[in-house]
């Protein structure tokens, strides 16, 4: 598999076991390119054997493909996914990109765009129907280039840490009546008059309804 779409010619082949420590190192690059793109966005340990098993298993593991791009017989880019098959779901098959990384000096090249050929090529063949993938809000630069060759957000993953959403409901429920028949009180169950500040009683109330409703 060849393209010339590039100054210089490069390649893309089926990634193997040989190939496990080249993509443990791509792997690593992306995380930290994301971590970077969205510090808010959860950490990995890089040290970590999970890594080496991931990569791994996205070389060998069931229904999983990975392919390399190379020039001059170095790699410099791969990417990787699989197909899931849910008999109760339609599309039953669906192809799934889960990682993708171009080393920054052969960007804009075409190497990705053939990486996603190749691979999209191979899940088709499996049964594929619709495919599926993930970005980091802040990774403009992926946004674009997957917006570019058609994909379009349909599910958006949110988070947030526990604190900053009790400290939501409690503004929510300042702003409400502070009465027991109150629709937002009566629905965290919380009881007015108390002596200590508002802010603080209802905050305090709403975390140990939560934590009560953790160890049940």
């Amino acid at each position: 598999m060849t393209s010339r779409n590039y100054v210089l010619t490069f390649t893309t082949r089926y990634a193997t076991t040989n190939d496990t420590r080249t993509l443990l190192t791509f792997r690593k690059r992306l995380q930290q390119h994301l971590q970077k793109s969205n510090p808010r966005i959860w950490r990995r340990d890089m040290n970590s054997s999970e890594l080496w098993n991931e990569a791994l298993y996205d070389i060998a593991g069931p229904n999983k493909w990975t392919f390399i791009a190379e020039y001059k017989a170095k790699p410099i880019g791969h990417i990787s996914g699989g197909t899931i098959t849910r008999p109760d779901e339609a599309p039953a098959t669906i192809g799934v990109i889960s990682t993708m990384w171009v080393e920054p000096k052969h960007r804009n090249r075409g190497v990705g765009t053939r990486l996603v050929h190749d691979l999209l090529y191979r899940l088709t063949q499996e049964g594929a129907r619709d495919i599926t993938l993930r970005t980091v809000n802040g990774n403009t630069e992926a946004q674009r280039f997957w917006a570019g060759l058609g994909f379009q957000p349909t599910i958006t993953v949110a988070n947030a840490e526990p604190r900053r959403v009790l400290e939501a409901i409690n503004r929510i429920i300042l702003q409400s009546d502070k009465t027991p028949g109150n629709p937002t009180m009566k629905m965290l169950g919380l009881a007015a008059g108390h002596d200590e500040p508002p802010e603080k009683v209802l905050l305090e109330e709403v975390e140990d309804k939560l934590a009560r409703q953790k160890t049940r």
